[in-house]
């Protein structure tokens, strides 16, 4: 008798930008969350192609790091939309637009831009930073493993584990029901 594996689902979120990307990647069967981050060089001068070189850069390295995983099982992307306005809009915009295309297929879910601001209000990248290290100290006391690159996380991977979190916590996962009081979620899923 032939048997059959089972695919594992793995949930990747990413805080896309020109600077570093935050990635998280949550699978739920080890109970194990990483973070990493991807580094961007984009040139000093900003114009619309040195913009379109860095979008290909982040897409490829992106695009290598699903691909190692892709064979190990399913997995969905977690993601935030773009903020319209502002002096970086544009160009973010073209990079999430671009990711958003290339990854459609595994895209679970996009958060809209003032997600974080209804879980924190007005906040800081020291305040995600802060809220990140809550989130994976109650991860880690239900048994789960976090795995990251360095001891201190960037405010870019901070944010990405908040998105994964708070997928999580919509999909109702039992490990982050108790979350959903401390993360102000009724304001999110509510609306």
């Amino acid at each position: 008798m032939m048997s059959v594996r089972r695919l594992m689902m793995r949930y990747f979120s990413f805080d896309l930008s020109f600077t570093g990307t935050g990635i998280c990647m949550m699978d739920d069967e080890h109970k194990t969350v990483m973070l990493w981050q991807v580094k961007t060089c984009l040139e000093k001068i900003k114009t619309f192609e040195n913009i379109q070189k860095a979008i290909s850069s982040v897409l490829a390295d992106i695009g290598y790091i699903l691909s190692c995983y892709e064979q190990l099982g399913e997995m969905k992307i977690i993601m935030e939309q773009p903020i319209v306005g502002g002096c970086w809009s544009a160009g973010l915009y073209g990079l999430d637009s671009a990711f958003y295309q290339r990854f459609r297929p595994f895209i679970a879910k996009t958060f809209h831009p003032n997600t974080l601001k209804k879980v924190m209000g007005k906040h800081t990248k020291k305040d995600s930073v802060r809220l990140a290290q809550d989130i994976l100290a109650d991860l880690e006391a239900c048994g789960w493993k976090a795995i990251t690159p360095t001891a201190k996380i960037t405010d870019d991977q901070a944010e990405a584990l908040i998105y994964n979190t708070l997928y999580h916590i919509e999909e109702k996962h039992p490990d982050f029901i108790e979350m959903y009081q401390s993360l102000n979620c009724e304001k999110i899923f509510n609306n």
